[in-house]
């Protein structure tokens, strides 16, 4: 008998997101954060970095699946490079995102950003309470370059984050909040 990799309540959250008329590809990659933000082990997690190649969502996390993998970034870009697809841009920031020539972060541009990201490298994480916040905690989170806070804090921030988010149906939050998710995954997780 083959052994399923998917759970009951993933089955039941993929139904429930069909039914709302989503598209396979989002619940793709609404699983790939899902398995991020839990840090959960993945059956072949080379799939999950190929993933972000046909997806519409421009950024995945991607170097905590590649922890999982005994392959360094530089291989594993190399296996990215010899792929046959027909996404050449985004093959090319895959590539250059493990090769660490892209990144996540960027420099704050509003006040409440930048608050959020002097608070977050001091480790001090409040959780989002509203959509309003929801954004500028996101990115100030994609403008830290190290922070004292803990990975399970900031995972749980960001969980907050797109709880609140989904509710609101916000994708320009979810965008932000996609990108966020990404520079955790290159402050724990990207190659030093």
């Amino acid at each position: 008998m083959v052994r399923r990799t998917i759970t009951e309540k993933e089955i039941a959250l993929i139904k429930a997101m069909l039914s709302r008329g989503m598209k396979n590809r989002s619940i793709q990659f609404f699983f790939i954060l899902e398995k991020f933000l839990t840090q959960a082990k993945v059956d072949q997690p080379i799939q999950y970095i190929y993933a972000g190649l046909a997806q519409s969502r421009l950024w995945l996390p991607i170097f905590y699946f590649a922890r999982m993998i005994a392959k360094s970034n530089a291989e594993i870009a190399e296996l990215v490079g010899a792929l046959k697809i027909s996404q050449k841009g985004k093959k090319k920031m895959l590539i250059e995102r493990l090769s660490g020539r892209r990144t996540a972060f960027a420099k704050a541009t509003t006040k409440a950003a930048t608050k959020f990201a002097e608070q977050v490298a001091k480790g001090s994480i409040q959780l989002p309470a509203s959509i309003d916040v929801v954004i500028p905690f996101s990115q100030g989170l994609t403008a830290v370059k190290k922070t004292t806070a803990s990975l399970e804090e900031l995972l749980k921030a960001v969980q907050r984050s797109r709880e609140i988010a989904e509710f609101s149906n916000d994708g320009n939050a979810m965008g932000a909040i996609f990108k966020a998710a990404c520079r955790i995954d290159e402050l724990f997780f990207a190659e030093q």
